[in-house]
């Protein structure tokens, strides 16, 4: 069970969740995107060049670290395309041509240092299919609220922006009643909001490498969590409140200093639970 619910953020963010969800044609009268166990049998592209040669063979495109300042506005032509990793380069816009990218699931920006936010997150906003935007280590110093039109996101990693305001995060995801995995690792985080009690359909939050000493009260009222990421952080106890985490399956607690007698606490309050603290 542990290697199952640890891996299933990595394997969101390789696979996009699309087995999850059912998508209609788009308004060019696309096929649906594919479903994950044919979508696994395609060629990952990792030359542009060569996708572009055949552009109605391209499902999946890596790009990742080839020193990219931008991209073509030819890459609008993969019309087909689902999963699309951009990341370690040196983004700062997205072409225009991406919004013809209409069965697009999985966008990864991971890594792109001064990635323009405001035009990004516009051009994200008009790809109906997008299920999975990973920002990690993008140096973000703000999300912008008003973009609603991204209400069908599952899964967001902000890991490693810890300029970004955490409020801002709250407002972008006011109405993204689909979101299911959330990662605010990496960010300095103390606390987090209690308006955060608004997304109780979360099911994996991931707050490893911050500054927390406890568990934010807000987290205990998220009670559909399965997966709590609460790694490398400076916890000494929980609240008892977090027995209200009755879906709770799996909770990491490595590189914290949380005493023995404070283990056995937890281990009382949550049975059902696996507790790793050796991952």
């Amino acid at each position: 069970m542990r290697n199952c619910l640890f891996i299933i953020f990595s394997t969101v963010l390789f696979f996009g969740l699309s087995s999850c969800t059912q998508t209609a044609k788009t308004q060019n009268a696309l096929p649906s995107p594919l479903p994950d166990s044919l979508l696994r049998r395609e060629k990952e592209y990792t030359s542009l060049e060569e996708a572009l040669a055949a552009p109605e063979k391209v499902y999946m495109l890596d790009l990742k670290g080839q020193g990219l300042r931008e991209l073509p506005e030819s890459i609008g032509r993969l019309k087909y395309l689902q999963h699309l990793t951009l990341s370690e380069n040196h983004l700062k816009r997205l072409p225009d041509s991406l919004v013809m990218l209409k069965n697009l699931q999985m966008v990864l920006l991971n890594d792109n240092q001064g990635l323009d936010t405001e035009s990004t997150f516009q051009f994200l906003a008009k790809l109906p299919n997008l299920r999975t935007i990973s920002l990690k280590n993008a140096d973000l110093n703000y999300l912008p609220g008003d973009v609603k039109e991204i209400d069908q996101i599952l899964l967001l990693d902000l890991a490693g922006n810890p300029k970004i305001n955490i409020k801002d995060v709250i407002k972008f995801l006011y109405n993204k009643k689909n979101l299911a995995y959330l990662n605010l690792g990496h960010n300095r985080l103390e606390t987090l909001p209690k308006e955060m009690r608004k997304f109780n359909q979360v099911i994996g939050i991931y707050l490893d490498h911050n500054l927390l000493k406890t568990l934010p009260s807000v987290i205990t009222e998220m009670t559909q969590i399965a997966v709590l990421d609460l790694r490398s952080n400076q916890i000494t106890h929980l609240p008892k409140s977090i027995k209200n985490l009755k879906k709770l399956e799996l909770l990491l607690l490595k590189d914290n200093p949380i005493p023995v007698y404070e283990l056995a606490k937890i281990r009382e309050w949550l049975p059902n639970t696996e507790i790793v603290l050796d991952y």
